[in-house]
């Protein structure tokens, strides 16, 4: 039970750096609709829940990772690096994600009968275009504290490698 202990701390720190992660995404969109003169958007609620599902998900999966690379890069420049770069990656791309299941289950009432061939080529380009609109208008709404938030993110991830 002891030997336990240890590990059940750092999933506990992972999870509250993940919630962390997740609320500086949520503020991060707010302020970027702010920005626009878009928070009065009546999907306001499923904006900032599908942002901060994606920071918390983005970090374990960003931290995950990290944790396979820090055994591998003896170098700490190139650490910092690739938790940098795949922070940011890893939370855009699960913000993409679930944005694509929000845009996928409202186009869904209009898709051919499930696990068809027309509804995997409905499901395939519903997604991909999901990607695209997130891609060319939503990843703005990560400035500009977004840059901000990733580097103080990365110095967090790169101490709780050590």
């Amino acid at each position: 039970m002891p030997a336990a202990l240890p590990r059940m701390k750092a999933i506990g720190c992972s999870t509250a750096a993940a919630f962390l992660w997740g609320l500086a995404m949520m503020i991060t969109a707010t302020a970027g609709l702010l920005l626009r003169g878009r928070v009065e958007s009546f999907h306001l609620p499923t904006i900032l829940l599908v942002f901060f599902a994606g920071g918390v998900l983005g970090w374990w999966l960003a931290d995950l990772v990290g944790h396979f690379f820090q055994r591998i890069v003896i170098r700490r420049r190139v650490l910092a690096v690739l938790a940098f770069a795949g922070l940011a990656a890893a939370t855009v791309f699960v913000t993409a994600g679930l944005f694509a299941l929000e845009y996928r289950s409202f186009y869904a009432q209009w898709h051919a009968e499930t696990l068809s061939g027309i509804w995997f080529l409905q499901f395939i380009f519903t997604s991909a275009s999901a990607f695209y609109q997130f891609a060319v208008m939503a990843t703005r709404l990560y400035l500009p504290l977004g840059p901000l938030f990733l580097f103080a993110g990365t110095w967090i991830m790169l101490r709780r490698m050590r």
